[in-house]
């Protein structure tokens, strides 16, 4: 190694000079070393557990892919599941239309035999003047007071 210690007024360069212009060729020499040592103990660090994530990665994506692939049959009898509930849901809404309309007959029917007996027989019919109305009913046609902003005066 050759000594490239900085004359006066140069600023250092690098690392090393750095560390020859503060502590001497020798010692700023062996202090390199072990600096660069290190960076390259870190850097190999770095690298073993960037290797390490990079298989990690590799394994979840390995699991997901055959995580998706399990899913498919489970997907497809769902698919199928909502399918069939559809068709029951739309027999029922259709059984449910046909038992209300075999009802309106039945419901046409109740409501003239209503409309029957509330008709006055005819025998009555002549006598009776308010029919449908319980006896001694007198209509009240006085109206009601009207109310007032301030209250009844």
């Amino acid at each position: 190694m050759t000594d490239v210690t900085p004359s006066s007024g140069e600023t250092p360069r690098s690392l090393r000079d750095s560390l020859i212009a503060q502590h001497g060729f020798a010692i700023g020499e062996a202090m390199y070393e072990i600096q660069l040592a290190a960076r390259r103990k870190a850097a190999d660090h770095v690298r073993d557990l960037q290797t390490q994530l990079s298989g990690i990665n590799a394994q979840i994506d390995a699991h997901m892919r055959e995580s998706e692939r399990a899913l498919i049959p489970f997907t497809k009898q769902m698919e199928k599941s909502y399918e069939a509930w559809m068709r029951d849901c739309q027999a029922r809404d259709g059984q449910m239309l046909r038992d209300q309309s075999s009802l309106t007959e039945l419901r046409n029917e109740a409501a003239a035999l209503i409309r029957e007996i509330n008709q006055p027989d005819a025998h009555f019919l002549n006598r009776v003047k308010n029919w449908g109305q319980p006896a001694g009913y007198v209509e009240d046609v006085t109206p009601p007071p009207m109310p007032t902003v301030n209250g009844p005066r």
